[in-house]
């Protein structure tokens, strides 16, 4: 099963994903994938990541912390797994803004779709959680607008996809239901 929850920053998406996660895991191992590359240097991130890690405390989640390149942790995570990965436009952003250099966004968008098709591979159930960015209204730079387009990909393949697809909205959860299967 394959459930994507998207929606604004702090909307409640990760408390829902994780309740929604424990519902369905009652025999399976607990995955939590934390894609945010971790920047000592930015305090507001750093309370963010504590709080997450305080809401899974006591809910027995293995957590696996992977910014990048998700095939490479495919051997840790046992079969029939319920596997959280939080959160998509974190891992679109690492994996398109490399240290080095830019990867194109096709390059990115079929490396993160092979990534996730393999995760669902394993998994009982599969929970991606992803930030909605596409709603501001302000012209960014042509690099960033790559990365929206990227990340807006990613969104529309991956709900035409997924057997549940809910959008958080200021606490308030709105589940959708998928009548057309896009291509």
């Amino acid at each position: 099963m394959l459930i994507f929850i998207s929606g604004s920053s702090r909307s409640g998406k990760s408390s829902f994903a994780e309740s929604r996660l424990t519902a369905f895991a009652k025999d399976s191992p607990k995955i939590y994938i934390a894609t945010s590359r971790i920047n000592n240097s930015d305090p507001e991130m750093l309370r963010r990541i504590q709080n997450h890690r305080l809401m899974r405390r006591d809910k027995n989640f293995t957590t696996i912390e992977k910014s990048e390149d998700l095939h490479e942790i495919l051997k840790q995570i046992p079969e029939n797994s319920a596997i959280l990965l939080e959160s998509l436009s974190s891992l679109a952003a690492n994996e398109m803004f490399r240290e080095n250099r830019v990867l194109s966004p096709e390059i990115v968008f079929a490396k993160i779709w092979r990534d996730i098709a393999n995760l669902r591979d394993k998994a009982k159930i599969l929970i991606i959680v992803s930030d909605d960015i596409f709603s501001d209204g302000i012209a960014y730079d042509e690099l960033t607008m790559k990365y929206i387009k990227l990340l807006g990909r990613l969104h529309v393949k991956i709900a035409s996809e997924s057997d549940e697809n809910c959008e958080i909205f200021s606490g308030i959860i709105i589940n959708y239901e998928r009548t057309i299967k896009f291509k």
